[in-house]
């Protein structure tokens, strides 16, 4: 059942059907907090996701450099040539650490491909195109729908073999990593090698959240656009901070409207942001020689979202709203779809112009408040499987495809699930849940309506509902598995290769 499907059971049950948005609205809202219990209440195998996460190596200069030209006491770090990982992703390695003589900074901002800036001043000796520098990549941000780890591992570990060509490992082509804490690891933070052998779970990122809109412009531009912003159109936008490559929570959200309908021209949309004491939303402009450490709002770039559960004809939400990401896609220029439209933190405003920009499917906000798990391997590791050469750009459709080194892990993990907004969105779970759903939310609306009796009704509804289910879409451990059944021998436990029998 989708969530309309669902409300009209809901309706039918309680014999209570008005038609009123704000009641449709509430009523969403009471779906999806039902759903979010029963798909916490367990461990359900169903819940669980696999992904492929890229594991980097460390960036540091060969004998064709590029140089690192640091001053003592500034934060700023300039590079005697594009260093390539930074030209595709940059926010990819925003938060990392450089290092110079030793010692390790974070990286605030990644300038542009050959200049960096730190977080706290560079303390050491001023040098011109030095070569005594490393940047690596320690911290890795979970996936924004990650609640719990179930498993990572290496995907590519190599199988050891003695003399006679028999094969050692317990592992086989797969290393699972164990999650350990910084006292166990002695916190030997710079230690690394050509494989991970754990991983050491962190404290999370803490996103500010995003404040309000000030100033909202719409002007009349004429001249060519292959796709351009109709007229006389309402649109629904909030923004949120970007902070180490993650997102934050969403501002208070802002209506505007593309202006006349002009046969020769197009509107060109102007967001300005700002504070709650109705201050521009933009860190003070970057002075090298006098902000040593970092300023207020330095380091917070901003991104722009969109209701696409919206009419846009009368400026009214459809439902609750369905946030999805604004794009830097230009169509006259490259199109880098895949980029999100960023506000650098000295700057306040976004310019919208172009459809684009605002293309059907967008990806959509995470329902999150700001709070990123992340980890970091160890020992760090160092090798890749495979080093991409760089792609020449093509015009009208994407910008380079720079240089990129890395190795991949595959991430088992515990999601939690998009809310449904939309009135086609269906619960990720199961059919034989869905009644579940209808239950919870039939014991919510009987307790805050003093029912008693019916709200106890439905919670022993829930319970044996629960009990079954858990029976089947639980994951249970084998006992039959005892720690030191196995057989020790000088290379290890004996596998056949092919069925993974234990051999005699």
């Amino acid at each position: 059942m989708n969530l309309l499907e669902l409300a009209t059971k809901i309706k039918n049950i309680t014999d209570y059907a008005p038609t009123t948005q704000s009641y449709q609205d509430d009523l969403s809202e009471l779906i999806n907090d039902a759903y979010y219990h029963i798909y916490s209440a367990k461990r359900w195998n169903f819940a669980s996701k696999r992904i492929l996460i890229d594991i980097y190596p460390d960036i540091a200069p060969d004998d064709t450099g590029p140089n690192a030209s640091v001053l003592d006491g500034r934060r700023n770090i300039s590079f005697s040539a594009a260093i390539p990982e930074f030209e595709e992703n940059p926010q990819e390695w925003e938060g990392q650490m450089f290092q110079y003589e030793g010692r390790a900074y974070h990286i605030d901002q990644v300038i542009s491909s050959s200049a960096i800036r730190l977080r706290e001043p560079f303390r050491g000796t001023t040098t011109v195109d030095g070569t005594d520098w490393k940047i690596f990549h320690q911290y890795y941000q979970l996936p924004e729908d990650c609640v719990e780890i179930l498993g990572l591992a290496h995907t590519d570990m190599p199988v050891a073999q003695n003399a006679s060509g028999v094969f050692g490992s317990v592992w086989g082509k797969k290393a699972g990593l164990t999650p350990r804490t910084e006292e166990e690891l002695n916190l030997r933070r710079d230690y690394t090698a050509d494989y991970a052998e754990g991983y050491v779970l962190l404290p999370p990122i803490e996103v500010t959240p995003a404040e309000k809109f000030g100033t909202v412009s719409v002007q009349q531009q004429g001249g060519p656009n292959t796709s351009p912003l109709l007229n006389n159109q309402y649109w629904e936008f909030t923004w949120a901070f970007l902070q180490d490559g993650e997102i934050g929570a969403l501002s208070e959200p802002q209506i505007i409207n593309t202006g006349a309908n002009e046969q020769v021209s197009y509107p060109v949309v102007t967001l300005q942001l700002e504070t709650w004491d109705d201050r521009p939303m933009q860190a003070r402009t970057y002075d090298a020689e006098k902000d040593v450490y970092r300023t207020p709002l330095e380091g917070l770039k901003k991104v722009l979202f969109y209701n696409s559960n919206f009419d846009k004809t009368t400026g009214e939400r459809k439902g609750l709203p369905c946030w999805r990401q604004v794009r830097d896609a230009d169509p006259v220029a490259t199109r880098d779809d895949w980029q999100p439209l960023i506000c650098a933190d000295d700057a306040s405003t976004f310019v919208i112009q172009y459809a684009t920009q605002v293309y059907q499917n967008n990806p959509r906000y995470r329902e999150i408040d700001g709070q990123h798990l992340r980890f970091r391997p160890w020992p760090r590791p160092q090798g890749s499987e495979k080093t991409y050469d760089s792609a020449a750009a093509v015009q009208g459709t994407m910008s380079a495809l720079h240089e990129r080194r890395f190795r991949q892990w595959e991430l088992r993990y515990l999601l939690k699930p998009h809310r449904m907004v939309l009135k086609t969105d269906s619960p990720q779970m199961p059919y034989e849940f869905h009644r579940l759903v209808i239950y919870q939310v039939l014991f919510d609306i009987y307790m805050k309506g003093n029912s008693t009796q019916q709200a106890q009704l439905y919670e022993r509804k829930i319970e044996k509902e629960i009990k079954q289910l858990e029976r089947r879409y639980v994951d249970n451990i084998d006992i039959s598995w005892q720690r030191g059944s196995f057989e020790a021998g000088r290379y290890g436990v004996q596998f056949d290769v092919n069925s993974f029998r234990k051999l005699n």
